[in-house]
């Protein structure tokens, strides 16, 4: 498994890409869309684009095990209490996505 120390942004629309943490080598790439916000859960690494997509990333295959449309322009992503949460720029809203069956509960007043 990659520690999560060894991920880095590659610039532009360039995957994501790994590294290993003693001596820099590349050991992976992840082709992950152009990314906003990056968050490590519940045992994937989770990137939110500016799009309103969000992308599980299994860090073990390094590739995208799910793509899920959460439908705002993210102000915030964390992960915890079994969840990844979404926040709305534009607005108040606070979505709860299942990491297990990428379902999108819509909305909460944040």
């Amino acid at each position: 498994m990659i520690p999560a120390t060894a991920f880095r942004p590659a610039p532009s629309r360039t995957p994501w890409r790994s590294s290993d943490p003693a001596d820099g080598d590349l050991v992976g790439q992840v082709p992950a869309r152009r990314t906003a916000l990056l968050r490590f859960g519940e045992g994937f690494l989770w990137s939110m684009s500016a799009d309103g997509t969000l992308e599980q990333i299994d860090r073990d295959d390094q590739g995208v095990a799910r793509r899920i449309s959460v439908g705002v322009h993210p102000g915030g992503l964390a992960v915890g209490e079994g969840w990844v949460w979404v926040t709305d720029a534009d607005s108040p809203k606070l979505l709860r996505v299942d990491p297990r069956y990428g379902s999108v509960e819509r909305p909460r007043r944040a």
